[in-house]
């Protein structure tokens, strides 16, 4: 590409950028996100709201409007930021990272064997450090993987084709490595992350993924309810910490456009969780009582009872 062609293009996307962030109304933001929507360079999960939402999540992060449409990817109705996006966040920025350092340990793999060809302790090492804080090393290993119930075997992919087409079959080394950058990224620099989680890991959560899950056991083991209750109280605090705008609320009425905007954040929150909304209403009063978990870290109590009210005003 020739440096004409790059000083020509690069207006265009700024003044792409420049025309959805500075919207006043949401009928202007459609007009940008559509003229987007028909360019060809929009993702092809991604209409015209969701347009919107990942350039609004991006601003959170200092992404521009590109970058936030490729590598922030909804999954049940959460943001989720790919592996590749949050190495590129945290690694250069010398002003929060003083050391990154990624490795492996153990045994060589026979890649001619697919996953078959790891040993158990084979693991990605991530060694960092924060500026101003000391330094940590996070190790995510084959064993890790298949006690979580993610590891493929070439049997169970040969009993079962679709898990031929799962990163964890495919490309099961780099697995182990998004996995380990998001816990890192996630425990070290969880503000700059502003609470996304990375995709890799999320997309390990789709129930309709055909990925063999584990049962687990014991004394740990959570009650239905009791986990239901976490991902609705999980759900609620990502919205807010991811900037959902609920500054409708402040000033609700009856309106057309008040109660729309509602039933949307409404449902929402109780599809992402996978619940009704009822049961989303219920889990999160549970939650306030203690009577499922302990409360939340994002939001208040007063926060979270407000939001059971919306849902009680939407439910109705």
């Amino acid at each position: 590409m020739s440096n004409e062609l790059q000083k020509a293009e690069a207006p265009q996307m700024a003044l792409a950028d420049r025309l959805l962030t500075n919207s006043q109304t949401i009928e202007d933001a459609m007009k940008v996100a559509t003229m987007i929507k028909k360019s060809g360079f929009c993702p092809e999960h991604l209409d015209e709201g969701g347009i919107i939402i990942a350039v609004s999540a991006g601003q959170a992060l200092g992404l521009g409007l590109m970058q936030s449409m490729v590598d922030i990817v909804p999954i049940k109705g959460l943001p989720t930021l790919k592996g590749d996006l949050i190495r590129s966040l945290i690694m250069p920025n010398k002003s929060i990272c003083e050391v990154w350092e990624e490795s492996y340990e153990g045994p060589e793999p026979d890649y001619t064997k697919g996953p078959d060809g790891f040993k158990d302790d084979f693991c990605h090492v991530l060694k960092v450090q924060r500026v101003g804080q000391k330094e940590r090393i996070f190790r995510f290993s084959v064993l890790q993987a298949k006690q979580m119930g993610l590891w493929i075997t070439v049997g169970e992919a040969t009993k079962e084709p679709k898990l031929k087409h799962i990163g964890w079959y495919k490309t099961p080394q780099r697995m182990l490595m998004y996995r380990n950058i998001g816990f890192a990224g996630r425990d070290v620099w969880g503000d700059i992350l502003r609470g996304f989680k990375s995709y890799e890991e999320v997309l390990d959560y789709d129930t309709d993924a055909p990925i063999p899950q584990k049962a687990q056991t014991g004394p740990v083991a959570q009650k239905p309810a009791q986990k239901k209750a976490e991902e609705v109280v999980e759900t609620v605090e990502l919205l807010f910490a991811d900037g959902a705008d609920f500054s409708f609320l402040d000033d609700f009425k009856n309106t057309p456009r008040d109660l729309a905007m509602l039933a949307k954040m409404n449902a929402a929150i109780a599809k992402a969780a996978k619940v009704s909304a009822k049961v989303a209403t219920a889990s999160l009063q549970n939650a306030i009582k203690g009577q499922d978990l302990d409360a939340t870290e994002i939001l208040t109590e007063g926060q979270i009872g407000d939001i059971v009210n919306i849902l009680k005003l939407a439910t109705k």
